[in-house]
């Protein structure tokens, strides 16, 4: 790569529990977000935004 040379790449990451069931509900929302978000962060990463449905 040229010096002063810059990119950017964004990943997104898509995952569901088999048969796609309902298996996350608002109390493991409260503790599996702000989880994976400081996984991220430990690898260098900058997650821009984590939610679910």
């Amino acid at each position: 790569m040229k010096p002063g040379s810059f990119f950017q790449l964004y990943i997104h990451l898509v995952f569901s529990p088999k048969h796609r069931e309902a298996l996350i509900n608002r109390q493991i929302e409260a503790f599996l977000y702000p989880y994976i978000g400081q996984l991220l962060n430990n690898k260098g990463h900058k997650p821009i935004n984590i939610n679910g449905m």
